[in-house]
């Protein structure tokens, strides 16, 4: 069973937040991205600052034997109507499941352990194996933001995607089903 370690990026070495910095540089993960330019190194530190004063998002940095594999953000907390934004990305060289079982693993804790109730993720529209992947969890799509995203000069469509808590409590122990054996695989914690 592979350890998987979820850490709030405050609470990683800056060597660590650095690492995140260059995962999200690459290419396969910024083509994905609304934001699709290379991140200095001065942004990404004023972005870490401006982490400390939100407590509306938090940010995981997900580590694969003790290296920077991969990101969450949980963001737009809206406490009083108990809702929140979701994303994640992993490195291209992970493999095995992993983007499934992190899945699994964020929505069942943002459900059970946050008690949020609804639980909202947006796409860009050409990143069609994320959508079906947030499609085999339970998420329905609710719309789309049309032309929402200028890529390459072109205009791009965002997927907007959405789950409820009582969707989850209904579809989790079938998707725990379904993916058993990849979620047998790993061994996923929060520190």
């Amino acid at each position: 069973m592979e350890k998987i370690l979820l850490r709030n990026i405050l609470e990683c070495t800056s060597g660590e937040q650095l690492e995140v910095l260059k995962l999200r540089n690459k290419e396969s993960i910024r083509r994905n991205m609304y934001s699709d330019h290379i991140i200095t190194e001065s942004e990404h530190l004023k972005w870490l600052v401006s982490l400390k004063k939100k407590p509306e998002q938090q940010f995981f940095i997900i580590f694969v034997a003790d290296q920077v594999k991969g990101a969450v953000s949980l963001a737009a907390f809206d406490f009083k109507n108990r809702k929140c934004d979701w994303a994640f990305y992993l490195d291209e060289t992970v493999r095995g499941g992993l983007g499934a079982a992190i899945e699994y693993y964020f929505v069942g804790y943002v459900f059970d352990k946050l008690k949020i109730e609804k639980l909202n993720c947006e796409v860009l529209s050409f990143n069609e194996s994320v959508i079906k992947m947030h499609k085999k969890f339970g998420f329905q799509e609710e719309g789309i933001r049309r032309s929402n995203i200028l890529k390459d000069s072109q205009r791009i469509d965002v997927v907007l995607l959405g789950m409820t808590a009582q969707e989850w409590t209904v579809h989790s122990e079938s998707v725990k089903e379904r993916y058993q054996s990849i979620l047998n695989k790993f061994d996923i914690k929060m520190a």
